[in-house]
């Protein structure tokens, strides 16, 4: 079913758009996943000193889940994302739990709770059916498998390294992304031990890489 969405416009030369998502700076232990610990990713300061290093007229637009929903201390995320200096944007993933107020102190000049329409072009932290030219989302974390809708006209920025993707750079994405074998299971009815050992199986790997 297509969802409705606020269509935007931004005052930015889309040369200077850049995307990101699915940093999660603050996770879940997985290696001990009872323990319930939160841990700073390793990779961290490497991809807060990128970002803090974005020229400042450039626009960052966040796809969503900046931590795990499990970090519970706002004021580090704050501290943290206030060393991104550009104007910057949220839409807001599954796991931004916190208060609408605690992302504008990282200092995001809009939050999304369901993405937008930009140039005919549907930005979501998931992906979602939809009638435009492309849904950019994150989510997936670069898993291949489309289980809640159909693939086509559907780009995953996600990466692992989480370096920024140029927005003028969308359309060659989605056409390398195509041609990686992204495989459509929208249409079947799998049990969750199927879709578990299925996407493990595709994946080629146990666990979803973070």
């Amino acid at each position: 079913m297509i969802q409705d969405h606020i269509k935007v416009s931004f005052n930015h030369d889309p040369e200077d758009i850049v995307l990101t998502a699915d940093w999660h700076l603050w996770l879940k232990d997985r290696e001990n996943i009872n323990n319930g610990n939160i841990l700073k990713r390793d990779n961290f300061d490497k991809i807060i000193n990128m970002y803090s290093n974005l020229h400042t007229y450039k626009f960052l637009i966040h796809m969503g889940d900046l931590t795990d929903d499990e970090m519970d201390d706002p004021e580090q995320l704050i501290s943290v994302m206030k060393k991104i200096l550009c104007k910057k944007i949220l839409i807001r993933g599954n796991n931004d739990a916190f208060d609408l107020q605690v992302y504008k102190d990282c200092g995001f000049e809009e939050v999304y709770d369901n993405g937008f329409i930009f140039n005919n072009m549907l930005f979501t932290h998931m992906p979602e059916e939809h009638d435009t030219e492309l849904n950019v989302h994150g989510h997936y974390h670069g898993c291949k498998m489309y289980w809640n809708c159909p693939f086509d006209h559907h780009v995953d920025i996600w990466n692992i390294d989480r370096t920024p993707i140029k927005y003028n750079h969308l359309q060659k994405l989605y056409d390398e992304y195509r041609g990686s074998g992204i495989m459509d299971i929208s249409g079947l009815h799998l049990t969750g031990k199927e879709f578990k050992e299925m996407r493990g199986h595709y994946n080629g790997k146990k666990k979803e890489e973070f």
